[in-house]
């Protein structure tokens, strides 16, 4: 889905160095296989755009390091500009990503924000932005919000106090392209000092007739990037492989459900223990008590967990909560009745790592095969519960085109900036049905893949009634 450009061409003359930037050494590699690293996952094709004097260090470079992009030369124009547009020729994706090759302290929590911000936001393209004091680059935009021109430090101008971008932008494909192949006074732009077309000039112009949404980030170091051999010094002293690093919170909405909390806590602890500390992310784990009648508050207000409170509204107020009070670059949901294994969260996580621009379900009725689907109840399980499921699956077959075969399910995976932007209105278990509505609507992939499930009964506690499935009718039908 997403297309990454990286422009290369530039050489290391201001670092004292006669190889070219992007092969500069940095955090033992690259600052090419710095920004390849973080892209690896969301990428379709990377372009890696290059003068026509460096394809054979650059080819012997991939070869060297098995590296996957694909090497473009930029044989017109001077500038960044030039760059996208000749690697703009070969992108074929409905989404792309262009980020400066020296831009090392961009995280990856952010490219991912960034993605996922273009996909859902109905907007042409995604730019965020970080104030800073002095920037070396400040955006000026009208009352409006729209982008009317920039100032820069290597221009001769004195930027003061203000917002400056960060060397990444988010795009619907078909529409940069139009505007790159539509663009008026194109020479008129290009700099009296530098002789170059910069990219950022350019999109005073595409933000003429484009919609474009300015992302603010409060994390200064995605503002880092390396001109001078002082500049990666302070690099190498600030950015370290942390910023590689992704967030889950891990949101547990309950409702009187005692009995079953202490043994989800034990499982929670030895999860996070045994698995969840050895791996190149983070989580936080999120409790929102939906108004329990119970023992819910004594139990959980005591754990090394975060704990919130509210009166009882429903499981999707109290996932809303969780997720405003949440800040992990995804949000799992996962109810805290038991009928679903902690113990595979890591499969939830692995899935979505690989695929961060999706949503993930666990369902419950894939079985090893990902073609063949449950037919017969669990053991303990309602054939009503099993085939209403079935008949949602159906009816979301027939209406959306979209095959899903647990739409119940209640162990899933959100991009945050996805659940953001749908802000579900919903408050019950109708919920998960608004969101997976939308996320089809928006074409956002949904992946599923198989879990386990141990079913309990109403006598056992469980919650969801007829009204809820006539509630998740009537959001599937409207």
């Amino acid at each position: 889905m997403f297309s990454v450009i990286i422009p290369a061409a530039g050489m290391g003359t201001r670092m004292g160095q006669d190889i070219p930037k992007a092969l500069t050494l940095f955090l033992d590699s690259t600052f090419l296989e710095w920004q390849l690293q973080k892209f690896k996952c969301i990428a379709g094709k990377t372009y890696v755009v290059v003068s026509p004097e460096q394809i054979d260090e650059f080819m012997e470079y991939r070869l060297l390091h098995n590296l996957e992009f694909e090497i473009v030369t930029q044989d017109f124009g001077k500038g960044s500009y030039y760059a996208v547009s000749a690697a703009m020729q070969h992108v074929t994706t409905e989404y792309v990503l262009i980020c400066w090759v020296d831009q090392v302290g961009l995280s990856e929590s952010l490219i991912i924000r960034t993605s996922n911000s273009v996909q859902v936001k109905g907007v042409d393209a995604s730019i965020p932005l970080v104030h800073k004091e002095h920037p070396y680059v400040k955006i000026n935009r009208n009352l409006e919000g729209k982008l009317t021109h920039w100032e820069y430090r290597r221009e001769g101008d004195a930027p003061t106090s203000g917002y400056s971008d960060l060397g990444l932008f988010a795009f619907r494909a078909p529409k940069l392209s139009k505007a790159m192949q539509s663009i008026r006074g194109e020479f008129s732009m290009i700099s009296t000092l530098t002789k170059e077309l910069n990219f950022l000039d350019f999109l005073c112009e595409f933000g003429d007739s484009n919609e474009i949404n300015f992302l603010i980030t409060q994390d200064d170091l995605n503002s880092v990037a390396v001109n001078t051999a002082q500049e990666l010094q302070y690099a190498e002293s600030v950015i370290t492989r942390i910023r590689l690093r992704k967030k889950f919170s891990i949101i547990i909405p309950s409702y009187n459900e005692e009995p079953r909390l202490p043994e989800l806590l034990l499982q929670i602890q030895k999860l996070c223990k045994q698995t969840l500390d050895q791996n190149d992310f983070e989580v936080e784990i999120i409790f929102v008590d939906d108004g329990s009648t119970d023992n819910t508050k004594q139990l959980l207000s005591h754990t090394p967990y975060l704990y919130f409170y509210q009166k009882n509204s429903g499981k999707g107020s109290a996932v809303k909560l969780g997720v405003n009070r949440s800040n992990g670059d995804f949000i799992i949901v996962l109810d805290a009745d038991g009928e679903y294994s902690v113990d595979e969260i890591p499969l939830l996580i692995t899935c979505v790592l690989q695929n961060p621009t999706s949503v993930v379900y666990g369902s419950r009725y894939l079985k090893d095969s990902l073609t063949k689907v449950r037919l017969t109840p669990l053991q303990g399980q309602s054939i009503l519960n099993l085939y209403f499921n079935h008949f949602l699956s159906v009816l979301i077959g027939i209406r959306f085109r979209k095959a899903i075969t647990d739409s119940l399910t209640g162990f899933k995976v959100y991009p945050r900036e996805i659940y953001l932007a749908i802000n579900p209105e919903t408050t019950g278990f109708e919920t998960d049905h608004e969101l997976s509505k939308q996320i089809i609507r928006w074409g956002i992939p949904i992946i599923e893949i198989p879990i386990s499930y141990l079913p309990r009964s109403r006598a056992e506690g469980k919650k969801i009634s007829l009204v809820d499935a006539f509630k998740a009718l009537r959001i599937w039908l409207t």
